[in-house]
Order: structure tokens, then C-alpha cells, then sequence
């Protein structure tokens, strides 16, 4: 891979990142302005609250960058939720995948990029809150690791 090619990935993540933060800003924003403006939209659906898409440029042309603050399927959350978000006392899925968005937004949180599959990995060590979110922008997992920082770091 060239220089250049590797300067745009990381430039493409980069804006992403940025994307994920705007995001959520604006999905605590209307959370926060009142049922009244949401009335239009299907509460059912996990999605609808923490998605959001944009279009950017990059040095490279036009490029279409979706970013989802959420499980890739109501059937991987609710299997995450189960597994996780249970025994960290989440009261529902929905509040579950709200917590770990949150962390990828706090500015506390530890982050690097996994160089085998180009995974997003959040670490906050105060809460001992670990979050991975897919290349592709819907998190993976959310949970706190027995061993800690030595988790992040490991990965």
C-alpha cells in the first residue's frame, strides 16, 4: 500500500470518526428537545435514533460515508444485551446500545484502530467500559473486561 493510499484510509477514518460524534451530538440534542419532535418516528426501530449519514469530500472525489451507532441487527443487540448488558444493569437492549455509544463519544475514551480488520476500539478506564465498533461503523461489542487496560491494550 502507498503512502498516499494509507494517508487516505486514515483520512476516510478520520472524518468518520468525526461523522460518529456529530452524530450523537445531534441524537442528545433532539432526545433532549422532547418527545414532541419524535412523533413521527417508529420508537421500535433501534436504529432510528442513533443513525446518521452524510456525504463528504476527500482529496480523492465523492465519498459516501454512513455511520451507525448501533448493533448491525436488533438480533445482535439483543444477543450483546443478554450476554453484557444484563449483568452491567441495563434495564433494556435500547439502553444498552445507547451506553455504548456514549462512550465512544466521551472524550475520556482511549481509542486505536485494529490493524487486521480496521476495527474502531474504545477504552475508558475509569468505568472499565470497552467498546468496538465495526470499519463499517455499527458497534460490535460493549462490555467490561475482567483484566482491564490489559484487555485494551492486548487488542
Amino acid at each position: 500500500m502507498s503512502g498516499r493510499e494509507i494517508e487516505r484510509l486514515y483520512y476516510m477514518r478520520h472524518i468518520r470518526r468525526i461523522l460518529i460524534m456529530a452524530g450523537l451530538l445531534v441524537m442528545f440534542a433532539v432526545a433532549g428537545c422532547g418527545a414532541e419532535l419524535l412523533d413521527n418516528t417508529d420508537t421500535s426501530a433501534v436504529s432510528s435514533t442513533l443513525t446518521q449519514s452524510d456525504e463528504s469530500q476527500t482529496a480523492a472525489g465523492n465519498v459516501k460515508i454512513s455511520q451507525h451507532l448501533t448493533f448491525r441487527s436488533r438480533r445482535l443487540l439483543e444477543e450483546h444485551y443478554k450476554k453484557h448488558g444484563r449483568e452491567m444493569g441495563f434495564a433494556s437492549p435500547e439502553e444498552y446500545q445507547s451506553a455504548a455509544a456514549a462512550v465512544v463519544l466521551n472524550s475520556e475514551a482511549l481509542h486505536k484502530t485494529e490493524a487486521e480488520d480496521g476495527d474502531d476500539v474504545y477504552y475508558i478506564e475509569s468505568t472499565n467500559e470497552f467498546v468496538v465498533v465495526s470499519a463499517d461503523g455499527y458497534i460490535r461489542t460493549y462490555f467490561k473486561p475482567d483484566s482491564g487496560i490489559r484487555y485494551y491494550n492486548r487488542q
